[in-house]
């Protein structure tokens, strides 16, 4: 496929893929949580709102494991169920 007819939220999603991978293979938590919520809020901000909870809620399980607080997953979840 020519990489010219991929769509920009399409090669997001892949480096944001790129980046989880890398950081579950070098066991960095805190990549993973901020990674999985730039993923959820990719999704948000093209219209998939149930890709985009599905993510941000990883994202926070993350930032709960390294016990770090964080509302950026938590806006785009209340954005989320707000406009259900």
């Amino acid at each position: 496929m020519d990489i010219a007819l991929i769509s920009p939220f399409d090669k997001a999603k892949d480096y944001y893929q790129r980046a989880i991978s890398y950081s579950k293979h070098i066991n960095n938590y805190n990549l993973l949580a901020s990674t999985f919520y730039q993923l959820g809020r990719n999704y948000y901000i093209n219209g998939l709102k149930d890709e985009a909870l599905e993510y941000c809620l990883i994202s926070l399980e993350y930032y709960e494991l390294i016990e770090k607080k964080s509302i950026r997953p938590l806006s785009v979840i209340g954005d989320i169920y707000r406009e259900k």
